[in-house]
C-alpha cells in the first residue's frame, strides 16, 4: 500500500530526528568524556603538587614559606595534652589577683591533636600585611583603640601602619579586627590554594604554646615557673615600660627588662621547643572561637568552637601591655571581634595536605 505524500515526509522527518538525535548523543558522550579528562587531569596536577611538597620535620623549628609572601611556617606534630588550669593554680590566681575570671580556665580536659599542622613562625608582620593591602587595595580605615596618657580610646587616624607608637616592617601587625585577620588569610588562600590557611583554634593555639604532646601536669608559662624569666622569651608590661610611665606604677608589673616599651620586632627572644616566637607577650592573636565562659562543652579534638554565640572572639598570648598573670599559656582573652586594637594582632595557622610529604626524621 502507497503511503500519502504526507506520510513519506513525516517519515523522512523522523529518520532525520533519529540521526540528529543519535548525533547528539554522540556529541554528549564526548563532552562528558572531556570533562572527566579535565576534572582527572587537574586532580593529578595537585596530587602532583602535593606529593612534591616536602615539609621540615613536626616539631624541629625548621622554618618553610609557600610563596615569597608567605609568612614563614613550622610544622607542629601531632599529640595529646591537658587544656586549661589546674584547681590548685585557679585557686592562687584568684587569691593573688582578686579576680574570679581565672575560673574561665577550666576544667581542665585532654584534647587530642590528631595530625601535624603548620603555624606561623612568629605573629603576622606590619610588613607582610603591608603586602596584602597593596596588593589588593584593603580598606582598614575606621580608627582603632588607642591607650594615650593612660586614656584609653577609638583614635580615628589610628591604624596598623600607625598603631599610635613608633614601628618598623618587622613589628607584629596591630590595629586589625577578626574580618582584617580574615582577609589576609583569603589573600593567602588565593596566591596558594592547595594549601588552606586559617587563624589558629583556641585549643591549638594553647598547644603551640605549650609544645608538649603528653597529657601531664605543666608549668604556667611555656618556658618554666620563674615569671622572672619571662623577658627572655617575649614582651610584656615589664620595668622598661614601667619606667615609660605610660601606665599606673601599681599596675603588676613583670619583674625584669625585656628592652621594649611597646611592641618588639617578632623573633627579637628566645623561641619555644618547636621554634615559635613570641607565644607569649607582644600582641594578642585572634583565634577561630567564639567565647565560652568555661571548657563545660569545648571540643576534645582540637577543633574550634563556633556554635555559640559569636558577638566575642577568644584572644591567646597576651600582648606587650600585659603582666604575668596575663602571659601565662592556659589565659584567655575575649573582644568583640569588629574591634581593632593596638594590642591585637594574628598568627596564621595551616592545615597540611594529606599527600604533603613531611619528614619524620
Amino acid at each position: 500500500m502507497a503511503l500519502a505524500d504526507n506520510e513519506t515526509v513525516n517519515v523522512q522527518a523522523r529518520g532525520a530526528t533519529n540521526e540528529w538525535g543519535n548525533r547528539h548523543d554522540q556529541e554528549n558522550e564526548m563532552m562528558k568524556l572531556w570533562s572527566f579528562l579535565f576534572i582527572g587531569l587537574t586532580f593529578l596536577s595537585f596530587t602532583h603538587a602535593a606529593r612534591s611538597e616536602k615539609l621540615p620535620p613536626p616539631g624541629s623549628g625548621q622554618s618553610f614559606n609557600d610563596c615569597p609572601e608567605c609568612p614563614k611556617m613550622v610544622v607542629v606534630p601531632a599529640g595529646s595534652f591537658m587544656m586549661g588550669s589546674t584547681q590548685s593554680e585557679i585557686r592562687h590566681l584568684i587569691r593573688r589577683y582578686d579576680d574570679h575570671r581565672f575560673e574561665n580556665e577550666g576544667p581542665r580536659h585532654k584534647v587530642t591533636i590528631s595530625k601535624p599542622f603548620a603555624v606561623g613562625r612568629t605573629h603576622v608582620t606590619r610588613g607582610e600585611f603591608a603586602q596584602f593591602v597593596k596588593g589588593t587595595g584593603y580598606d582598614t580605615t575606621g580608627g582603632c583603640y588607642t591607650v594615650v596618657s593612660n586614656e584609653g580610646k577609638i583614635t580615628a587616624d589610628a591604624s596598623w601602619k600607625n598603631p599610635g607608637f613608633e614601628q618598623t616592617d618587622d613589628h607584629p601587625a596591630l590595629c586589625l579586627n577578626l574580618n582584617d585577620a580574615n582577609a589576609y588569610i583569603n589573600w593567602l588562600n588565593e596566591k596558594v590554594p592547595e594549601k588552606p590557611y586559617r587563624l589558629l583554634s583556641e585549643a591549638e593555639a594553647e598547644y603551640v604554646t605549650r609544645a608538649v604532646t603528653k597529657p601531664g601536669i605543666y608549668p604556667p608559662f611555656s618556658f618554666g615557673n620563674d615569671e622572672r624569666d619571662l623577658c627572655k622569651y617575649g614582651n610584656g608590661l615589664d620595668q622598661t615600660f614601667k619606667a615609660s610611665g605610660n601606665q599606673p606604677s601599681a599596675w603588676p608589673y613583670l619583674a625584669c627588662h625585656d628592652g621594649y616599651t611597646f611592641t618588639a620586632p617578632v623573633g627579637s627572644f628566645k623561641p619555644n621547643a618547636w621554634g615559635v616566637y613570641d607565644v607569649l607577650g607582644n600582641a594578642w592573636t585572634w583565634t577561630q572561637d567564639c567565647w565560652t565562659p568555661d571548657y563545660k562543652d569545648a571540643p576534645k579534638d582540637g577543633s574550634a568552637q563556633t556554635s555559640v554565640d559569636c558577638k566575642y572572639h577568644i584572644l591567646r598570648g597576651g600582648s606587650w601591655d600585659e603582666g604575668p598573670q596575663n602571659l601565662r599559656a592556659a589565659n584567655r582573652g575575649s573582644i568583640g571581634s569588629e574591634i581593632r586594637n593596638h594590642w591585637i594582632g594574628f598568627r596564621v595557622a595551616r592545615t597540611i595536605t594529606p599527600l604533603a610529604l613531611v619528614d619524620e626524621k
